[in-house]
């Protein structure tokens, strides 16, 4: 399912070229490289995947190429169950798949491009089909994003946008006045508002990439990711502002001279290869929120898809009233940390990069990440 500038060249060099730890007042955060191994499907590939955590430390395995998803009990679970998800047929999604994520319990769901959501059990079956209804928000010129969705017991959190594609063609006021977040009461099939996008973000420049993508925090916390210093957090039906910037970033998202929508390449570089706010994920046994971020970087030939990882990552850590307890920057061209696991003995980190010599045939490789 998207991003700064760099303000301290020196001090990225230092910290990238092979530095294992990061210290502050708060944490020191350190790879140990201690490993386990996850195994893949037969010919899935390791590049190109999704991957879902559950509050209970399931492991939810996407291969949208196959259209299978695989689920594990966890880094250790050699047994995965394989599901296919199938667009046709009686036990078919109805139209081919966009997102899929899990639900408040052990369920897991599929949104579809026939605006359809789909509730399946641990097993792979249907157990409800929920159709979105979008007619109203169509003609109030919003988009609902359920290529990007959260489903919680009070309902479905869906990702938003304006309708028009261009964007820098309406005017901030217009902008400001659309929703970034909304809410599906799954008994009424009603919507309701939860956020509109900030002025602070939006700025004066329309010539950046405004849309949101959502993510689980703490303790059922839905989060507005924008490329940007700033998290939108809304829980037990308040919304809340909290900075979680990384030192090295511009305070203002990466936007461009240029009228977006008449330039491909640079629309892609926004889009895709800026300096950005990428993930978010839940740490829920060392109660922290990790904000993954990585650096501006274009590949020589255009990819689409999750294929491309950049080589320079790096990551910040809040406490769970969003105080920043700390930063870390990942060796150059050495893990992939879109992919995260937390458990009692710290977060495991992906070191499946398609830039190391060592990357082994159908395995994700994992080092363990310890704060203290």
């Amino acid at each position: 399912m998207v991003r700064i500038l760099l303000l301290a060249f020196v001090g990225l060099l230092f910290l990238a070229c092979g530095t294992k730890s990061y210290q502050n007042d708060a944490l020191v955060i350190e790879l140990t490289g201690q490993t386990k191994q996850l195994q893949l499907p037969d010919g899935w590939g390791q590049f190109s995947l999704g991957w879902r955590v559950s509050a209970a430390g399931k492991i939810l395995v996407i291969n949208s190429r196959t259209s299978e998803i695989a689920i594990y009990n966890g880094l250790d679970d050699v047994s995965p169950l394989v599901i296919s998800l199938e667009a046709d047929g009686p036990d078919g999604l109805g139209g081919p798949s966009q997102d899929v994520q899990w639900g408040y319990d052990e369920s897991f769901w599929v949104s579809t491009f026939g605006d359809k959501l789909i509730q399946f059990d641990s097993d792979g079956t249907i157990l409800r089909r929920v159709s979105i209804p979008n007619e109203s928000l169509l003609a109030q010129n919003i988009s609902l994003l359920n290529f990007n969705f959260i489903v919680l017991e009070s309902g479905v959190y869906f990702s938003a946008a304006p309708l028009t594609f261009a964007w820098n063609t309406l005017s901030v006021e217009e902008i400001i006045a659309i929703p970034n977040l909304l809410h599906l009461d799954l008994n009424s099939s009603e919507f309701s508002v939860i956020s509109t996008f900030a002025a602070d973000f939006l700025g004066t420049n329309l010539n950046k990439n405004i849309m949101p993508t959502l993510f689980k925090g703490l303790n059922n916390a839905v989060i507005i990711n924008h490329n940007f210093r700033d998290i939108w957090v809304y829980q037990e039906g308040e919304l809340l502002q909290k900075e979680v910037s990384f030192s090295q970033f511009s305070p203002m998202p990466p936007s461009s001279s240029k009228d977006i929508f008449e330039d491909m390449d640079e629309i892609m570089r926004l889009l895709n290869y800026s300096d950005a706010y990428w993930e978010l994920f839940p740490l829920t046994k060392q109660q922290l929120l990790a904000r993954i971020i990585k650096f501006e970087e274009k590949p020589e030939e255009e990819v689409f898809g999750m294929e491309f990882i950049p080589s320079r990552w790096g990551m910040v850590l809040v406490n769970s009233s969003y105080e920043k307890q700390g930063e870390f920057l990942f060796p150059t061209n050495a893990y992939n940390p879109q992919l995260l696991y937390s458990d009692a003995a710290g977060v495991w980190v992906c070191t499946t990069h398609p830039n190391r010599s060592d990357i082994e045939e159908g395995v994700l490789v994992f080092e363990l990440l310890t704060i203290k």
